[in-house]
């Protein structure tokens, strides 16, 4: 059974300013889109991210671009793509649409008082 909520710290450091902002999304609100983090930083992939906001439509398209698309579902990609380290082979896997935009909206939330270098 997973845990009710999944922590995913964001960040970033620039001319000696370091700046972090811990994220947890919740399972119960977020449903596949929180598993799927949680399975993913299982499997390796970083739990802490670095916004890099600018590269986020070429991280999409990278992520996503030869995925097949699965009828009913939207393609989630972790990291997600406004981090630096999306560029680095994101697990993606086809989730619920709903839970795929919640959780891209509370992440956007969430974030949107750290630094948009």
């Amino acid at each position: 059974m997973a845990s009710e909520s999944l922590p995913a710290s964001v960040g970033d450091v620039k001319d000696g300013y370091k700046y972090a902002k811990e994220i947890k999304l919740s399972v119960s609100k977020h449903g596949e889109a929180a598993e799927h983090a949680k399975d993913a930083i299982a499997q390796g992939k970083p739990d802490v991210l670095t916004i890099a906001r600018p590269g986020a439509a070429a991280n999409r398209s990278e992520a996503i671009g030869g995925v097949d698309k699965v009828a009913g579902k939207q393609l989630d990609e972790y990291p997600p793509a406004m981090f630096a380290e999306a560029a680095l082979a994101p697990d993606v896997k086809a989730i619920n649409p709903s839970n795929n935009m919640s959780a891209g909206r509370a992440l956007a939330m969430l974030a949107e008082a750290l630094p948009r270098w």
